[in-house]
């Protein structure tokens, strides 16, 4: 994985995706990887992202950190009660579904984003 890159989120988004699979068809074989996989890589890159971050953007990290922690925080605000609904309206599958589709994205926009912010 290189630093700055979005690889981290992505591999986040495979394991909720293994999640909504799991939960969907049943099969509880990819319930606890997924868990690991999602919560474990998607999560538990914190410190590392933040000096990958910096490290990529010396020039502007305060910018480059800030942009990260906005979306960090808002999804950490939003994320449980907006899946929490999906959860309560649909199903425990299109929940994690919606968590991997947001994760993706949030990957694909937030290095669209460092790269254009730091071009400038």
């Amino acid at each position: 994985m290189r630093a700055g890159s979005p690889d981290n989120e992505l591999i986040g988004a495979v394991g909720y995706a293994s999640l909504a699979l799991g939960q969907h068809l049943g099969l509880a074989v990819l319930l606890v990887p997924g868990a690991v996989i999602a919560l474990g890589v998607g999560w538990g890159w914190n410190g590392l992202f933040n000096f990958a971050v910096i490290d990529k953007h010396r020039a502007t990290p305060a910018r480059a950190t800030g942009m990260t922690q906005l979306g960090g925080r808002l999804g950490g605000m939003l994320g449980p009660t907006i899946i929490g609904l999906c959860i309560d309206h649909f199903s425990y599958s299109a929940g994690w579904l919606l968590a991997a589709t947001t994760c993706g994205l949030a990957a694909v926009a937030g290095s669209h984003l460092l790269e254009q912010r730091t071009a400038t």
